[in-house]
């Protein structure tokens, strides 16, 4: 170690990290600093810089993390290969051995009636790179998933795939890692926590040394160390790292896992042009580092040429079919572009490689010379068109007409045979090495011809046939499915040659293809048409149907037919030869590198970290513990012995187990959020499953013992019951059967978690499934008053034994008393006075005494004390089978995320730009900004800010189009969110003028923003978005707004899809690269003069994202300034753009390093010695590397440009202004910041939000049916009540349950809102319509749920149960049942709108809710709730609808005592005559059941009213619950039109 290294400083030595230069770890700083440690690090660096040294980790056990950070100080890009080898040596020493050669072969991919992929086939060959390209619907993401394991359950899959040539095992993760286009995540740790746990999940049980030190080392390597490595990774919620670095943390993950072969899909998308190559340089010095392992595929689209040139093979996809598969390079040329010249493809001039590749796979024909030629249709075997169509040969374009090479005579085509692609254009020949001739084919190659030119069109039966007929014979023919042009050597028999299996493919297939209206050819229909001279039909091929159909078809055939197929099959059977199975090598990998144990352990250690770092929600739940246990143990202060306090302490009892139970449906987002993570990390050989479930439910073991003790220390003290605090036996059978409560509902919310598709489905099943328990525990209906037919659920709900452990803890030794209004009967009924027989001659009884006497109430005078621990036994059986049945579901069980990948269409009429009379825009705008900085709080340390942009400047003047570049984190997207006025948090100053004047609210009229991550409503049709947005910001009939929509669907080339639902990653839709497109055709359709787009092009292929630029780039010719960030632009598509603007990302923030025309940037950087560009270099890849990051001689761009005079003359224009320079110009000028009217915001957005409620069939479905269900449950459960006792007390319970429903179901909207949040935001900050007409509209259109739920449930519970038929009363509950449900969903919107994360507000909403149920007047009645909370009672927003239920129901009603059922028994105390016979009642007659009188204590439904005080009537019930209703709605609509979560 050098002795600068020694004297190194600590910038930070404080509690939270230490850092060495670029190098910080954050953890405690060691106490001392031995020489023995300097030695171990000295010799660790000798280990990994010495390529003879073995590297030697038992020298290093003690290493903390700062010896590790000096460590890594030393070492040098140039040294990292070398420590790479080390790395992949010891992992091979250590673990399985990995396999290193990749083979695929005929893989085919059918998902209904839908075609993704057929027969594609190709190699990962070890220490190279193959690189695919293709079009969006050529099936790349589905190859990539099929190939990597994570094809789809419900696809039909076909063909091979071979590791070494073994058929790949349970062990396949371990050897190839897969890094999808979408980067999953944990979202709160930070990267050296992401990577470390990848490390120490798929590297196996090594020292945590060993992980610690590739880690770091893996870090430097992809310039992801300092900072960067201690910054949480973050989502599209939690800001974290950038786009660009999470992409590389993606990468990394794989790499410190050690795998042999990499699959990467969409590498690239959303880096910079240079961030791009640096990766994939990176990962290509891995993959031909010489050592065991490394190989890697890669999907890109719009690569750079020299990027692309990093490649050793390609693959390129057309149609979900391989149309090439050979070397990137041979010899100086490219063999693929040889191959297209001799089918006649050209590239146009000026047209980079990767992009003509990535256009001709979309649309093959466009680039044929001839287009329609003879050549194609004579490959095809189709007659020319009779008429009209031109099939003159272009020019020597095709084979068939080239000159003969070699005077060797040219081969025929005119039988569909052969086609010559070893001739050339200008007799040049493609190089002998991948044109190999047959000879070489040795014994290995003993193929039968599976399938030619129609092998799409044979069914594997007829194929069958076709071999059997022809004696193909052999144990691997069936799996080869390649084939050559000449005939195969080594079958049994005569060869067979391609022209004759088509003949006879077409006569097995002769019959069923007259009935056919088309004919396929390569697995594509060509449409046919009927002769009008012709009985039998023939094939008429339209140059303007079929043209397209016909290019795929002959450049597909033309590839299976060609040499490249041919060899490809060969190297497949000799280079990747498929090994017989008594030629393994090896023992079978195991698919996990470590074992359950170390798995669940290290899942728990991330769980803990995760949890502990949401400070917001772990604060939030404690402080919610704590509001609750103060609220109830006030309500149920010092609980006395009377008659009322028994009920209270029931009340007590029924509601903390109501509150824990519920409020587990807070856990239900986050489960929901790591199911994403845990399915892809499952997948990859992170962990076993069961893993990650026992981490889940161990994690929150902790978390409820310390919640729980703090609630009860508070609540149980308060309330004053049974037993000492924390000293009695009563209060901790007290904690364990609420321990047992909280844990079995989390645990039903984790098995509602993986059977729901969605966090709406599983909210919405939670508080139904959860109810129904709670409704047959024992307390709302007694356990003997359940029919026989409900005794099962009785049985097996968890809640039943809970409910019966606590009462009898709590009753079963307590003493009770009466006070003097206890006492039965009361003083006031008539007989009360008279004398025996008649009356009770003043005699008044106590109706419980004892508790037990109390139990009998619910049915549990039976039970003794030892029941408690039986019930604590019965509950734990029941985690163990609710733990089951959540492991099945989220384990065991299918699962998958949604498939959004284009499906290939071979009939997709060509999209563009139609005719669209377009007339010169007659306004125009400038904007222009100056000296703009942008900051944000410090994260850590909240009294700091942090600079994201230090004093920008620039302008843009109609028709200019602004590249906007820079590496990534420079502030690009920040920079465009501020100009754009969309930053909704942090601290803006400096000065941003629109036409001259200040950014105003009419802003959003002139302005379009394309956001980077796309925000659409999931339900709403592609067309149905682009023609919202056009009817609400164009002031134009709907007629016209309908042909603005089509236009601009059609010049992004969306319009195919205009039917489809957007949809979502988890539950599907259309791709990413459609959602883009849509994204700016909803922009673009406003014609705005002011357009803004972040990243338009990113994830697009080189088509579509050529096809957007040039539409952007037309829309500036009618005078629209453009701003747009861009990354990766081709040399063509960046030459649309006129000017640049370029941030260096500094220490202080992003700053300018260029400014200006795009065509002086040379000269400016010649004159400033800022780098010269090489001859046919793409200007933005240079622009980047010259202007974006510090030079190697140490001078900044940024600060060269501020002494530069471009820099002072752009100042001067800014300080005289822009816009007052530009002379006499016509802006836009508004009376009104929105484009339409409210009513027709309104018409527009109901319509909107109505589709949306009908197109959520889950939730619509999820809400009926448990309407349906709990109606038909309680119906049948309180079956025609009578006029008893029970029946009495059960129409309360009847209603309070009912109420209960009603409100905590609707917590299936808090997850609808939070969703819809960015979309709204979008649409908000663009003026498309008012904010509170949004809300209105939604509110209305849940009516169309709703409404039908409470007709349903009132219909099934008012007739089954027999409730009060008599005047209107009927319609009155149907009146306040529709009111309650729509006052409840406001409730749930509240929290929406209030809550930073659906988290929060689920929890908020089931405290809130909890408050409200316990001051309702039915779990503690009015007349017991202390004066304090009395204002709780009367503000109650449940208490109104439950008391209008009671009332519409009891009052009126007659109640009896009948076989004294229910009655209270009065001792009589005198002697009396009866029928001229003394009965004598003095304390010996205690038994004498004539000495007894019964009080019936309900005689009307007056008495039960009275006592659970309701009494203000029922026309103020319903005024009050519309009064709360409307109050409620407006709060809302300031909640949600002044609240803002969106942080940009």
């Amino acid at each position: 170690m050098t002795s600068a290294a020694e004297d190194v400083e600590l910038k930070n030595k404080s509690k939270e990290g230490i850092s060495v230069e670029d190098v910080t770890i954050h953890v405690k700083a060691p106490t001392t600093h031995r020489t023995e440690d300097r030695e171990a690090e000295n010799k660790v660096v000798e280990d990994l810089l010495d390529p003879n040294s073995k590297l030697d980790f038992s020298v290093v056990p003690y290493l903390d993390d700062l010896q590790i950070a000096r460590i890594i100080k030393e070492l040098e890009p140039k040294d990292l290969p070398l420590i790479f080898k080390k790395f992949h040596a010891i992992s091979n020493e250590r673990s399985v051995k990995l396999r290193t050669n990749l083979s695929f072969r005929n893989i085919s991919y059918k998902k209904g009636e839908d075609i993704y992929l057929s027969g594609v086939s190709g190699f990962v060959k070890r220490n190279t790179m193959t690189c695919v390209i293709g079009a969006p619907d050529s099936g790349i993401t589905t190859l990539m998933k099929t190939i990597a394991g994570r094809a789809s359950m419900d696809a039909t899959v076909t063909g091979e795939v071979f590791l070494d040539g073994q058929p790949v095992d349970e062990g396949y993760s371990q050897h190839l890692g897969y890094i999808p286009k979408d980067d999953i995540h944990y979202p709160t740790l930070t990267v050296r926590e992401t990577l470390r746990m990848s490390a120490r999940m798929r590297v196996g049980e090594f020292d945590d040394i060993y992980n610690k030190l590739k880690v770091e080392i893996v870090m430097k390597f992809f310039g992801l160390d300092g900072n960067i490595a201690s910054t949480i990774v973050g989502d599209d919620q939690i800001r974290g790292i950038s786009g660009g670095q999470k992409r590389r943390v993606s990468v990394a993950a794989e790499i410190v896992a050690g795998h042999a072969i990499i699959l990467a899909d969409l590498l690239t998308n959303g880096l910079d042009s240079k961030t791009s190559y640096d990766l994939v340089k990176q990962m290509q010095t891995v993959a031909h580092i010489k050592s065991e392992i490394n190989a890697s595929m890669i999907s890109l689209v719009q690569p750079a040429p020299e990027l692309f040139e990093l490649f050793d093979y390609l693959l390129l996809m057309s149609k979900g079919r391989s149309i090439f598969f050979g070397p990137v390079k041979y010899g100086g040329t490219y063999p693929v572009i040889d191959f297209l010249n001799s089918l006649g493809f050209h590239r146009p001039p000026g047209k980079s490689v990767p992009d003509f590749l990535a256009e001709i796979s979309y649309n093959p024909v466009r680039f044929h010379v001839t287009r329609m030629s003879k050549q194609m249709l004579t490959a095809l075997n189709l007659p020319a068109s009779p008429g009209g169509m031109d099939t003159k040969e272009g020019g020597g374009a095709d084979a068939s007409s080239s000159a003969p090479i070699n005077d060797k005579k040219e081969e025929s085509e005119s039988d569909g045979g052969v086609i010559a692609v070893r001739k050339l254009q200008k007799g040049k020949i493609i190089n002998p090495m991948y044109f190999q001739d047959s000879s070489r084919d040795g014994p290995r190659k003993n193929v039968a011809v599976l399938r030619s030119a129609l092998e799409n069109a044979i069914e594997e039966g007829k194929v069958n046939v076709l071999m059997n007929k022809q004696s193909v014979v052999g144990e691997r023919q069936s799996s080869v499915g390649l084939m050559g042009t000449d005939s195969v050597p080594g079958m049994r028999g005569d060869t067979l040659r391609v022209e004759e299996t088509q003949a006879e493919a077409r006569d097995v297939l002769k019959e069923e293809e007259e009935d056919r209206d088309y004919e396929e050819v390569a697995g594509i229909r060509l449409r046919r048409q009927r002769s009008e001279k012709s009985a039998t039909g023939s094939v008429v091929v339209s140059t303007r149907d079929n043209e397209r159909e016909v290019g795929f078809a002959y450049l597909l055939t033309s590839y299976k037919n060609s040499r490249l197929y041919y060899d490809l099959g060969h190297k497949l059977w000799t280079e990747f030869e498929p090994k017989m199975p008594w030629e393994k090598e090896g023992l079978k990998a195991s698919r996990f590198s470590t074992s359950l144990a170390y798995q669940t352990f290290e899942c728990l250690k991330r769980e803990w970290i995760v949890r502990t770092r949401d400070r917001a929600t772990l604060l939030g739940n404690l402080g919610e513990r704590i509001f609750v246990a103060l609220i109830l143990g006030t309500v149920f202060l010092n609980l006395g012995d009377k008659q009322r306090h028994a009920d209270a302490r029931v009340g007590f009892i029924f509601i903390i187990i109501l509150n824990f139970s519920m409020g587990a449906s807070a856990q239900i987002p986050s489960i929901m959020m790591k199911k994403k993570v845990y399915y892809s990390q499952e997948i990859a050989g992170y962990y076993r499953g069961y893993a990650f479930f026992l981490a889940q439910q161990l994690i929150s073991i902790p978390f409820i013992v310390c919640e729980l003790f703090l609630f009860l220390i508070i609540a149980y003290g308060l309330a004053g019951l049974e037993g000492e605090v924390v000293a009695g036996k009563e209060f901790w059978n007290f904690y364990v059967v609420i321990f047992f409560c909280i844990l079995l509902a989390q645990t039903w919310a984790l098995f509602l978690c993986g059977i729901a598709p969605n966090t709406t489905v599983a909210v919405a099943l939670f508080p139904v499934t959860v109810i129904l328990k709670m409704l047959v525990c024992g307390y709302m209906i007694a356990p003997d008053d359940i029919p026989v037919y409900w005794k099962w659920l009785h049985t097996i709900s968890f809640l039943t034994y809970a409910f019966r452990a606590l009462m009898i803890n709590e009753f079963y030794d307590l003493t009770l008393t009466c006070d003097s209004d206890e006492l039965e009967p009361s003083d006031d009924v008539d007989n009360f006075n008279t004398p025996p027989p008649d009356g009770f001659n003043g005699q008044q009884q106590c109706p419980f005494t004892t508790g037990r006497q109390y139990l009998a109430r619910y049915d549990m005078e039976d039970f003794t004390k030892s029941e408690i621990p039986q019930c604590i036994l019965y509950l734990f059986c029941f985690f163990l089978v609710y733990h089951t049945l959540a492991l099945i579901s989220i384990v065991l069980l299918p699962h998958e995320l949604g498939d959004q990948e284009e499906v290939p269409k071979f009939d997709i009429a060509e999209e563009g730009i139609d005719e669209h009379n377009e007339e010169k825009q007659g306004s125009s705008s400038y904007i222009e900004w100056a000296n703009l900085d942008y900051e944000v709080v410090n994260r850590q340390k909240a009294e700091q800010r942090i600079t994201l942009l230090n004093k920008v400047h620039g302008y843009a003047r109609p028709g200019d189009m602004i590249a906007l570049m820079g590496p990534s984190g420079a502030g690009k997207s920040t920079l465009l969110d501020v100009i754009a006025g969309k930053k909704s948090s942090g601290w803006i100053t400096g000065e941003r003028l629109i036409n001259g004047k200040p950014m105003d609210k009419f802003f959003p009229r002139i302005a379009g923003y394309v956001e980077q991550f796309d925000t659409h409503v999931e339900l709403a049709t592609v067309w149905e978005s682009v023609y919202f947005s056009a009817q609400l910001r164009l002031d134009v009939s709907d007629e016209e707004a309908r042909e603005e929509a089509e236009h601009a669907m059609k010049s992004v080339r969306i319009w195919h899809v205009r039917d489809r639902l957007i949809g979502n990653l988890e539950t599907g839709g259309i791709s990413p690269e459609l959602r883009k497109k849509t994204a700016i055709a909803v922009e673009i359709v406003a014609r705005p003069t002011i357009l803004f787009l972040d990243e338009p092009t990113t994830g697009l292929d080189s088509v579509s994202a050529m096809a957007v630029i040039d539409t952007v780039s037309d829309l500036t010719k009618r005078g629209l300034a453009v701003i747009c960030t861009i990354h990766q632009p081709s040399a063509e598509l960046f030459s649309r753009f006129q000017k640049i603007l370029i941030l260096q990302p500094t220490k202080t923030g992003g700053k300018v390093s260029y400014f200006g025309e795009v065509g002086r940037m040379l000269d400016y950087c010649g004159r400033n010695d800022l780098g010269k560009m090489s001859e046919g270099r793409n200007i933005a890849d240079f622009a980047l590397e010259a202007l974006g990051s510090t030079h190697e001689d140490g001078r900044d761009p940024a600060d060269v440009w501020l002494e530069s005079k471009e820099c002072k003359q752009i100042k001067a224009e800014l300080d005289s202004g822009i816009f007052k320079s530009a002379g006499d110009v016509h802006v836009p000028e508004f009376d009104r910041p929105y484009a339409r009217g409210v009513a027709k915001q309104f018409r527009v957005v109901l319509n909107r939000s109505y589709l949306s409620v009908i197109r959520d069939t889950d939730t619509v479905f999820a809400q009926l049916n448990s309407c349906i269900i709990i109606g038909l449950f309680v119906g049948s459960l309180y079956w025609d009540l009578g006029d008893g006792q029970t029946d009495a007390f059960n129409r309360v319970s009847l209603s309070f349950f009912i109420i209960v429903f009603v409100f905590y179901t609707a917590a299936y909207k808090i997850p609808l809102l939070v969703a819809a949040r960015a979309s709204s935001f979008r649409e908000k900050t663009s003026n498309m319509y008012y904010a509170w007409i949004l809300y209105v509209t939604e509110m209305l259109t849940d009516a169309v749920v709703f409404v039908p739920r409470a007709i349903i449930l009132t219909i099934l519970i008012y007739f089954m149960c027999g409730l009060n038929l008599e005047g209107g009363r009927f319609v009155a509950y149907l009146f306040m049942m529709i009111v309650c449900f729509w006052l409840a969903l406001g409730v749930a919107e509240f929290f929406a709108f209030v809550s930073p994360n659906e988290k929060l507000a689920q929890a908020y909403f089931s405290t809130c809710l909890t408050v409200f149920t316990l001051f309702a007047g039915f779990l503690i009645t009015k007349e017991n709730i202390p004066d304090w909370w009395i204002w709780l009672f009367y503000g109650n927003i449940i208490r109104y609808p439950l008391n209008f239920f009671l009332d519409n129901e009891l009052r009126g009603l007659e109640f009896k005592c009948p076989g004294n059922e229910g009655a209270v028994p009065v001792r009589l105390q005198d002697s009396y005559v009866d029928g001229g016979q003394t009965i004598q009642c003095d304390e010996s007659q205690l038994n004498n059941p004539f000495c007894f009188r019964f009080a019936c204590p309900i005689t009307e439904g007056e008495d039960i009213l009275d006592d659970f005080g309701v009494n203000e009537g029922i026309g103020v019930y319903i005024g009050v619950t519309i009064a709360l209703l409307v109050a409620l709605r407006v709060a809302n609509i300031i909640a949600f039109t002044k609240i803002n979560w969106v942080q940009k």
